[in-house]
C-alpha cells in the first residue's frame, strides 16, 4: 500500500511539473509572437553574447530587458565540454 502511495505522489509531482514547463513554454511563445506582431521586434528572449574571456546573457523576454554577466558559468561549462570532448 505505501509503494502505491509513493508511485502515485510521483506521477502527480512529474505530470504537474511538465504542464509547469509547457505553460512557461507557452506564456514566452506567446510573448515572443506578441512582440513581433505589435512593435516588430524580432529578437529572441534569451541570447548569448561570447567574447574571448567574457559571456553575457541577453534577456529580452515579459517586459524584461537586461543583460546579465554569466562568464564564470559559461567557463564551467566550457571546461566541462572540452574535458568530454563536445565542441561548443
Amino acid at each position: 500500500m505505501k509503494k502505491l502511495f509513493k508511485n502515485r505522489f510521483f506521477i502527480a509531482s512529474f505530470f504537474f511539473t511538465l504542464i509547469i514547463i509547457f505553460f512557461f513554454t507557452a506564456l514566452l511563445y506567446v510573448d515572443s509572437m506578441g512582440r513581433i506582431i505589435l512593435h516588430g521586434n524580432d529578437s529572441p528572449a534569451f541570447s548569448l553574447l561570447k567574447n574571448s574571456d567574457s559571456a553575457l546573457l541577453s534577456v529580452n523576454a515579459f517586459g524584461i530587458n537586461k543583460t546579465y554577466d554569466v562568464s564564470l558559468f559559461y567557463r564551467i561549462i566550457k571546461a566541462i565540454c572540452d574535458f568530454v570532448c563536445i565542441p561548443i
